[in-house]
């Protein structure tokens, strides 16, 4: 029953134990899941806003490239004014996508200009509208493949981080799995020792009410013995007093017999003595 106490102790400390563990596991789970979920919702949304990055990118930078087209067209009469004027609108309507409409500010006023003035003359006006759409196409082309790379690291650190989440959350569940199966043996053990445990004290409790019964009856009869016991010392020594008494009397009697059986010549003599029979075997 000791061995089996220490272990259903044992269980039983073992089981606070892992119940412990789960749920602090299960909390881990639950917060590595939910960061998993908001990484993913994150890599979504910039990967959403780079696309549409890189949408606005290529329109601008087509209208900026056909802008140029033009203007050289312009310079060699291919082409109008008008012409260039409406790529220009594109151009500023990208931009307020981007963000970028204040550096459309000094180009729509070089285009005023150059509207205003004969454009076989004012060769300056036209290389300064040039080198404007040059300046604003490379300037949106350096933001842009900054942008490309800031997304590029953005995908490797999401993929690191989703390997070791991914990692964390498979080891976390795993355990979780452990601890569940080792509650269920634990459960098992508590059940077979807390059984051994009842039987036991119910064997202990049965053998103790045997071994107060034989102990009362034990005592029991001891009393009796010792009262038997008493009862024959007083018994013995009553006795014993009598047989002093007869035997002090009986000397006084033996003394004055004795001398008149001599005075008489008295003889004893036994005229019925037992005589044994013998048998003999019939033929």
């Amino acid at each position: 029953m000791k061995e089996a106490t220490e272990t259903l102790d044992g269980c039983t400390a073992q089981r606070v134990r892992a119940e412990g563990d789960l749920a602090i596991t299960k909390k881990q789970l639950s917060e590595n899941r939910n960061f998993l979920a908001t990484i993913e919702e994150t890599r979504r949304r910039e990967s959403f806003a780079f696309e549409t990055a890189t949408e606005v990118y290529q329109a601008t930078s087509k209208a900026l490239d056909d802008a140029l087209v033009i203007l050289e067209e312009i310079w060699s009469g291919e082409s109008s004014f008008a012409e260039l004027t409406r790529h220009t609108n594109k151009l500023l309507k990208s931009a307020v996508k981007i963000r970028k409409a204040h550096l459309m500010a000094p180009l729509m006023s070089a285009l005023a200009q150059l509207a205003s003035k004969d454009l076989q003359a004012d060769e300056g006006l036209l290389d300064r509208v040039r080198t404007m759409l040059q300046n604003f196409r490379s300037k949106i082309e350096t933001e842009y493949n900054d942008t490309a790379a800031a997304e590029q690291q953005a995908i490797e650190l999401y993929n690191q981080q989703r390997s070791k989440l991914e990692t964390t959350i498979e080891n976390l569940a795993n355990q979780q799995d452990g601890l569940e199966h080792e509650l269920q043996s634990l459960d098992k053990c508590i059940i077979t020792q807390q059984g051994i445990v009842s039987s036991a004290s119910a064997k202990r409790d049965r053998n103790q009410r045997l071994w107060d019964d034989a102990a009362a009856l034990c005592n029991s009869v001891e009393e009796e013995y010792k009262s038997a016991s008493s009862a024959r010392k007083q018994e013995l020594e009553l006795l014993a007093a009598i047989r002093e008494r007869v035997e002090a009397r009986f000397a006084q009697l033996s003394s004055g017999v004795k001398d008149r059986g001599t005075q008489d010549e008295f003889q004893y003599s036994n005229d019925y003595a037992y005589e044994q029979p013998q048998f003999a075997a019939s033929s």
